[in-house]
């Protein structure tokens, strides 16, 4: 490869300087040092063309085009920095003639040399030059956005992309670019239309970029809750060996979006042989999101665990395994958070084992009790009791069991935003949280499996 690109280059200043030589003679006929200079070039000899040109360069310190050559022979032999020296020095000798065109090549040489350079800045300052005097000079509109685009100049990006497309609107690279350089700057769905322009009507051109702009496409459609159209191009790159994990993870987290929890599993269960273990652990950590938004919590935290044994350096599944590690690792967590009426049940019947339960009622991750004069409420949810479901609580109290709104709470995260203080307070609640909770919790599992072996 490297010696294609040597290649590439070299065909390239050859290529220019026969070009160059054609303008030079416009001039005036070539003096002869410099058709010397110019035929090593043209041979690829660049150390003999530096060589006879630095023997002329002080008796000639006017004459452009053997700056011009000396340039040439030091970019073909990669030594950018002197290459500029002199093309520079060349643009500003013939700065004074009459032709603004052969000026115009000078500044893109040395705007060029630049860019390779990843000198952006400066790059841009010869391509401002050269679209100074020619406003729709296509090399110099094109190179403009792309060192606009890393130097994070967006809005000149696009300005100098659109130029460019509206003169040349089947360059792929450069419609690319500008659906990039549109969602940097959260132009959507401008984005979208350039990405489609190069699916639509020029996928036979580049099928590399064509491929990439059908993976962009899927995640702005996503953006822009097109979810129909997200799915159809996702779908279309499952089949390829360099973007389906990057797909099923997205496809995944959309069916999820779009409360498809069934197909969410079944598209990672097709794929998860065959995806590598990090893919493997975002699959079940978008569906274990999906479980606990259906409520189905203890499943959630099962699949989380799945997802974290699989990928331990995955940041979510590692903050959620820290946040649920006292649910994960008590027995009986399982019946209290999981979704079995009749388990759990049979579970709270040995969580008062002196007492009677006189009635219950079970509401999403509620269970109200009447534990014989007293209320009890246990909250079933893996996260604070919050405020504003006191209100509720206490609605239930009074149209399901006729009751005073005084009770019991049992929540392992306890109230959200109450300490000591204000629990000492009031005197509506009575809270059973943390550690007594998990005692609570260990010591009516011990009595359930006692009374339930079979089940437990």
């Amino acid at each position: 490869m490297e010696i294609l690109a040597w290649l590439i280059a070299a065909i390239i200043i050859v290529l220019g300087g026969i070009i160059f030589f054609s303008i030079f003679s416009a001039f005036g006929k070539l003096k002869n040092y410099n058709k010397m200079i110019a035929k090593a070039i043209e041979k690829g000899d660049y150390s003999k063309a530096e060589k006879i040109a630095l023997k002329y360069i002080d008796v000639y310190p006017q004459d452009f085009v053997l700056k011009f050559y000396l340039a040439q022979a030091y970019e073909g032999q990669k030594d950018y920095a002197k290459a500029i020296f002199y093309y520079e020095k060349a643009a500003l000798l013939v700065s004074n003639e009459t032709d603004t065109h052969l000026r115009s090549q000078f500044y893109l040489r040395i705007a060029e040399l630049y860019r390779r350079r990843q000198q952006y800045k400066e790059a841009l300052g010869y391509y401002a030059l050269i679209l100074d005097k020619d406003p729709n000079n296509l090399k110099a509109l094109l190179s403009a956005g792309e060192c606009c685009y890393h130097l994070e100049l967006y809005p000149k990006a696009k300005e100098h992309l659109k130029a460019y497309t509206s003169l040349k609107p089947d360059n792929v690279k450069a419609l690319f670019l500008l659906g990039e350089v549109c969602e940097k700057l959260g132009c959507f769905e401008e984005a979208l239309e350039s990405y489609e322009e190069i699916i639509e009507n020029y996928s036979e051109i580049d099928e590399v970029l064509t491929t990439k702009a059908i993976f962009h496409t899927a995640k702005i459609a996503s953006k822009l809750q097109n979810y129909p159209k997200s799915e159809t191009y996702l779908r279309k790159l499952l089949p390829l060996e360099e973007y389906y994990e990057d797909a099923l993870k997205l496809l995944v987290s959309l069916f999820i979006l779009t409360d498809r929890l069934e197909e969410a599993i079944q598209l990672a269960k097709d794929f998860e042989k065959k995806v590598s273990l990090p893919t493997r652990a975002e699959l079940y950590f978008h569906i274990g999101n999906g479980y606990f938004k259906k409520s189905e919590y203890y499943t959630a935290l099962q699949t989380w665990k799945k997802g974290f044994q699989d990928n331990p350096s995955h940041p979510q599944l590692r903050e959620l395994m820290n946040r649920y590690s006292e649910i994960l690792a008590h027995k009986g967590m399982d019946i209290y958070f999981g979704n079995d009426q009749h388990l759990l049940e049979k579970f709270i019947e040995q969580g008062f084992p002196t007492k009677e339960i006189r009635s219950s009622y079970h509401e999403n991750h509620y269970s109200v009790l009447q534990v014989q004069e007293s209320m009890v409420v246990l909250y079933r949810a893996p996260f604070a009791f919050k405020d504003k479901e006191i209100a509720y609580i206490e609605h239930i109290l009074k149209t399901r069991f006729n009751a005073a709104p005084f009770f019991t709470l049992y929540s392992l995260y306890g109230i959200e935003n109450w300490d000591e203080t204000k629990l000492k307070q009031q005197n509506q609640i009575e809270l059973i949280f943390g550690k007594i909770f998990i005692q609570w919790i260990e010591e009516t599992f011990a009595r359930f499996k006692e009374k339930n072996p079979s089940l437990s």
